[in-house]
């Protein structure tokens, strides 16, 4: 085998340290070469291919060229066996890929180059296949072969094209990258009221409704509604092998450089991007390498950082007790830099969720703490706005009529918290009881007890009468009395005032007990209809008493009074 340059002017072939020489019994061999760009489907160049066929002869005996001269001498090792040596030897060299594969012309003076490949990461070369094929002398002389050799490219036919995308080129043979945008109709909308619009209101630039702003309900037909998307992403590619990289991990270069170049951020103006989560495929056998990334999307003009669903339900008891309840979950949404991410940490090694090596901007469960506070406020208005009473524009005073009347202080609480997932849940229940007398009081009882005036009598005891004692009008009449009585709990304040209740409950509940003070009622009315005579009354009881255990409070005030008429 011939590891020297041939000395002499015409065609060159060396295949890594083989060189096709007539001299070692190998003619340099006929030539032909086809370049193919490898394009997506959008046209887009993403490698070059280069292959080679060369179509000889392997003679029985060497020293014979291919300058049309006759042999100047016959080696001795001819025959049969020399034959069958050359055609392996020959098998052997083309045998292995990736080495330096060069075709040039020298005429004398200079040297052209007609193929170029390194065998490296830039021009990689492959032998596709090595055929010997049946001669006129069935291999007495001459052994004829074909050998294909392709020459991968990522840069150019011969270093001089540009790969994609720009900055480097990359060895694969099919790519994609694709993005889909859905509407989730599994989650809420988030929604202005048409009874509270909001003092700022956002933009309307899906058109729905009429309104603008407000709390964040359910769709009503005449409210502004922004539904939350599902993002998928995938991006994949099936490599080339090179001497240095294999299949898969040529593919991943590729996908690595798109998702940095290109990231999601700038294909998905007018949504936040929430809540990544991503999954990587790599197949040894396929050569390919894949990420799929999916986000949850909220349009920018409506976004809170979390997610929202809930049910209103009703129960009437058999004592026309009425009790509204509304069940909910407040998903909070991670929120991360998804243009930046971490190329070393993240996409090459990396399945963590959500966002890797970029820092959270929030995390879930503080976004879902966050947007639990914000939704309370609507909680009673959508118990109310969500009831099968209504006609498509609901009525609030309908739910304030006797019938169907709602106390908007919550009967009952239940809240669930779970950090890891991020999540909240919670139940309130409203019911139909009165409204409280005062403001934040809970389980409120006002007894009022009035003792009407009444014939004052003297029962005088005569010793041996059978029928009792005889009873003697005094001409007297007794002092009407009422008592009232008032008793709640309140929340307790926080810190060191947990044990007082303040002066504004403390005042609430005197003033509400003076409100039924005898002297305050009505005077009877003469059939003119003119009053007759004031009531004037005197407090013979007054005693107020406090729990700080449970911050409960009872205040009782006795009443003499007298009417003068």
């Amino acid at each position: 085998m011939s590891a020297t340059p041939p000395d002499r002017a015409g065609p060159n072939i060396r295949y890594g340290d083989f060189y096709f020489d007539p001299i070692n019994g190998y003619p340099v061999p006929q030539v032909s070469i086809s370049q193919t760009v490898n394009r997506s489907s959008a046209g887009t160049p993403f490698s070059y291919a280069t292959t080679v066929t060369l179509e000889g002869l392997i003679y029985a005996f060497s020293g014979y060229n291919n300058d049309c001269e006759p042999p100047n001498s016959l080696d001795q090792n001819t025959g049969f066996g020399f034959l069958m040596q050359q055609a392996s030897g020959l098998s052997e060299v083309f045998r292995k890929d990736f080495q330096e594969f060069v075709i040039t012309c020298n005429n004398g003076t200079s040297e052209t180059v007609l193929v170029s490949g390194d065998g490296n990461d830039k021009h990689i070369t492959k032998i596709n296949s090595i055929n010997f094929n049946t001669s006129q002398d069935y291999w007495a002389v001459t052994i004829p072969y074909t050998i294909e050799i392709s020459v991968q490219s990522a840069d150019g036919f011969m270093g001089s094209g540009e790969g994609y995308p720009s900055g480097g080129g990359f060895f694969i043979s099919s790519f994609t990258d694709n993005i889909s945008i859905n509407v989730d109709t599994s989650k809420s909308y988030y929604a202005a009221s048409a009874n509270e619009p909001a003092p700022d209101p956002f933009p309307n630039p899906y058109q729905q409704g009429n309104l603008q702003g407000g709390t964040r309900m359910l769709p009503f037909p005449v409210a502004t509604g922004y539904p939350t998307y599902t993002v998928t992403r995938t991006v994949g590619a099936a490599g080339i092998q090179t001497s240095g990289l294999n299949s898969v991990k040529n593919a991943q270069a590729w996908v690595v450089n798109q998702l940095s170049q290109f990231p999601i951020s700038g294909m998905t103006e007018g949504l936040d991007l929430y809540n990544r989560e991503r999954s990587i495929t790599a197949d040894s056998a396929a050569g390919t390498y894949q990420i799929v990334e999916n986000y949850v999307g909220v349009p920018d003009v409506a976004s809170f950082g979390y997610l929202e669903t809930f049910e209103v339900s009703q129960d009437i008891s058999s004592n026309g007790t009425r009790t509204l309840s509304i069940n909910g979950n407040i998903q909070g949404l991670e929120t991360s830099d998804s243009a930046a991410p971490d190329i070393t940490g993240g996409y090459t090694g990396s399945i963590t969720p959500t966002h890797t090596g970029v820092p959270a901007k929030d995390t879930k469960y503080r976004n879902a703490l966050s947007g639990y506070v914000s939704v309370q406020d609507d909680f009673f208005n959508r118990v109310v706005n969500t009831m099968p009473y209504y006609s498509p524009t609901p009525n609030m005073s309908q739910f304030f009529s006797s019938e169907n009347w709602v106390n908007p202080v919550p009967v009952s609480k239940r809240e669930g918290f779970n950090p890891a997932q991020g999540s909240i849940s919670y139940n309130w229940s409203y019911d139909n009881r009165p409204l409280a007398l005062i403001s934040g009081a809970q389980g409120e009882r006002l007894d009022i007890n009035d003792n009407y005036s009444t014939r004052s009598v003297a029962n005088v005891y005569v010793i041996g009468r059978r029928l009792g004692p005889v009873t003697q009008d005094l001409g007297t009449y007794t002092k009407p009395k009422r008592r009232v009585t008032y008793s709640a709990r309140f929340p307790k304040p926080s810190g060191f005032q947990g044990y007082n209740i303040t002066d504004t409950v403390y005042n609430d509940v005197i003033n509400t007990v003076a409100q039924y003070d005898p002297a305050l009622l009505n005077p009877d009315r003469d059939s003119d209809n003119n009053p007759v005579g004031p009531i004037i009354s005197n407090i013979t009881n007054d005693s107020y008493s406090f729990n700080p255990i449970d911050a409960s409070v009872s205040y009782t005030v006795e009443w003499e009074y007298t009417r003068c008429a």
